[in-house]
């Protein structure tokens, strides 16, 4: 008794006998977590079976959607990269660099960012040379990772975070320098930004409510 958990989203842990119940609702839906999955962490007392253990985290997903996506040129076309269908795409129409930015709300804890490409449909509009820019404003950018696309890709390509780099700011900014094969406008297909918000992250302990959700 007495040990939460550490999980994304919200998560509601009651101790019953020695063992905790643990909710997750990242968006609203409530559902009962794999326990052996889950690192604990002690949030309390042990035995103190009156409580329940509350700890509220940011939910480390997808959030481009969650962003104000502006794009270089073709802005027309820029919803297409949040659409979720890989047969749409959108094509700059400019000079290189090509760049898309994505702005939050509010800020963020970036962990990855990944492009969605297709060499094999797209030839030289594919990426080759990208850059990934983060900041607290597009006035406040910095340079966080540099990457090469293959001539290969076929799906997504992490352009971020696999060297473990990341941020937290709310501006998110795209370059891309340079295509395959020499070809000047590009084509995305789709951009995914692994974030959180950074709300902050807190543990408290609380009384725990007259029924707990059923186990199912």
């Amino acid at each position: 008794g007495g040990e939460g958990v550490w999980v994304p989203g919200t998560v509601e842990a009651w101790e019953e006998g020695g063992r905790a119940r643990v909710v997750l609702s990242p968006g609203g839906e409530m559902v009962l977590a794999d326990q052996r999955r889950l690192r604990p962490r002690k949030l309390g007392a042990p035995g103190r079976k009156a409580k329940a253990l509350r700890v509220l985290v940011g939910v480390s997903q997808d959030m481009a959607c969650e962003a104000l996506i502006t794009v270089s040129s073709a802005s027309n076309l820029a919803g297409r990269l949040l659409d979720g269908k890989p047969d749409t795409y959108w094509q700059s129409d400019g000079s290189r660099p090509h760049w898309i930015n994505l702005m939050f709300p509010r800020q963020v804890r970036v962990h990855g960012v990944s492009l969605f490409c297709d060499f094999f449909k797209d030839r030289s509009f594919t990426p080759k040379r990208v850059s990934v820019r983060g900041g607290g404003s597009v006035g406040d950018l910095r340079l966080l990772s540099e990457a090469v696309v293959k001539n290969s890709a076929d799906g997504w390509t992490s352009v971020l975070g696999d060297d473990g780099q990341g941020f937290e700011g709310q501006c998110v900014r795209i370059m891309v320098h340079d295509n395959q094969d020499g070809g000047c406008n590009t084509r995305v297909r789709a951009v995914k930004v692994i974030a959180s918000w950074t709300s902050g992250v807190r543990a408290e302990q609380r009384r725990a409510p007259a029924s707990t959700p059923a186990s199912g």
